[in-house]
């Protein structure tokens, strides 16, 4: 991976410092104007485009969009597993390391905790190897493929512990690894059994008890569903539900499964050729959208329950990110499309109501257009009863 940019001004050593002037109380993590291509010149791919994101402890955030989006590049950016010839052309990314024991509460014995803001994006490789793993984890897409196939799953939580907690015994550890499977479901006989002989759900929860091992405040995860069937499915979202009561990490769930997100995010962020379009609480951007986009999203998946509603999808195809239309990416394929889409970049709004405070890349929410009706419904107020439906939409 090739990191293209100047000299950051952040600290990878010390507090934020306060004369930046903005507010830290509970952030995790800071993306601001993160872009990255595949590439250089004429034929570079712009995968993301001046996106902004932030993560609060304990917080749930979906990112959701259509493959090729930019979804898991964001992601591997932000972590420093991005390959050759992915390329960092701008922006910058903090994480905010809380004192141990600080994850849920700000308040430690009546002393206000202060964060340490480290520069994920600077050129220190030790910075980010002391990060990575033990605060920022990665749940992979295909388990089947990131755990190694020639080593005993006792083996593979072994070397994570022994190459982290150099300070732990060969038995620690070994107890150790049998706690983690527990938490996770599985038998500590399991330790002896290699990744082929587990099933995909099982492959999956291991890959989770790798991540937890080392305690981290954030869980980063890949697709970790995808291949299993619904029932496995919602076993694994359950399981990662209560792992975070216990343990207290946020998460940043990435998926093209829009009604997977609506059961278990806080936040959802939609991102479409490589910029993110809307970000609100779950229960928002699902009964009252306001990017064309995310209404799109919205009316492709059927509910359980409930008359009988006709599926429309959204026409066409996502644009080649080596020549992104000009003006709003999604405009060829916007039903409310207007001259002034294909001409110049929507701003960023944002916008408040009951149910709290959202971000929209749309010129149709500037206040000087007319808002259709669909993109104009009241959300319901935060806290109320229809704050988030269940899964695949049951209600």
């Amino acid at each position: 991976m090739t990191l293209a940019k100047g000299p950051s001004p952040l600290s990878s050593s010390g507090p934020r410092s306060p004369g930046r002037n903005r507010q830290v109380a509970d952030l995790l993590l800071e993306v601001r104007g993160l872009s990255v291509d595949y590439g250089f010149g004429e034929d570079a791919v712009h995968a993301v485009d001046d996106v902004s994101l932030t993560i609060r402890r304990g917080e749930v955030v979906g990112l959701a969009g259509e493959s090729g989006s930019g979804k898991s590049t964001l992601a591997f950016a932000v972590t420093r597993l991005l390959r050759d010839p992915g390329v960092i052309t701008g922006g910058e990314a903090v994480f905010y390391e809380w004192p141990e024991g600080s994850y849920r509460a700000a308040d430690t014995g009546g002393i206000a905790a202060q964060p340490r803001a480290v520069d994920l994006l600077t050129d220190d490789r030790e910075v980010v190897r002391a990060i990575r793993w033990s605060d920022i984890a990665v749940v992979f897409q295909s388990a089947l493929h990131a755990l190694n196939p020639v080593l005993r799953i006792g083996r593979l939580i072994d070397d994570v512990l022994k190459t982290h907690e150099k300070g732990m015994s060969r038995a620690q550890r070994k107890a150790r690894a049998e706690e983690l499977l527990e938490l996770v479901g599985i038998s500590a006989d399991r330790l002896s059994s290699y990744p082929h002989e587990l099933s995909g759900g099982m492959r999956q929860r291991v890959m989770i008890a790798v991540a937890v091992a080392l305690n981290p405040s954030l869980l980063v995860m890949d697709e970790p569903t995808t291949a299993l069937d619904v029932v496995i499915q919602r076993e694994i979202l359950e399981s990662l539900m209560e792992l975070r009561e216990k343990l207290g990490f946020s998460v940043l769930f990435i998926t093209h499964d829009l009604s997977l997100l609506i059961e278990i995010a806080d936040t959802i962020a939609v991102m479409y050729a490589g910029r993110l379009v809307e970000k609100a609480p779950a229960k928002a951007l699902f009964r009252a959208p306001r990017h064309p986009y995310t209404y799109g999203l919205t009316r492709s998946f059927p509910s359980l329950h409930g008359d009988k509603k006709t599926m429309t999808g959204i026409e066409g195809s996502p644009p080649d990110l080596r020549k992104v239309p000009s003006g709003c990416p999604f405009h060829p394929r916007c039903a409310w499309a207007m001259d002034i889409c294909a001409k110049q970049d929507p701003p960023v709004l944002t916008l408040h109501d009951a149910s709290g405070t959202r971000e929209v890349l749309c010129w149709l929410q500037d206040g000087a257009h007319e808002i259709p009706p669909e993109l104009n419904k009241v959300p319901p107020a935060a806290g109320s009863a229809a704050a988030r439906p269940s899964m695949r939409g049951t209600t």
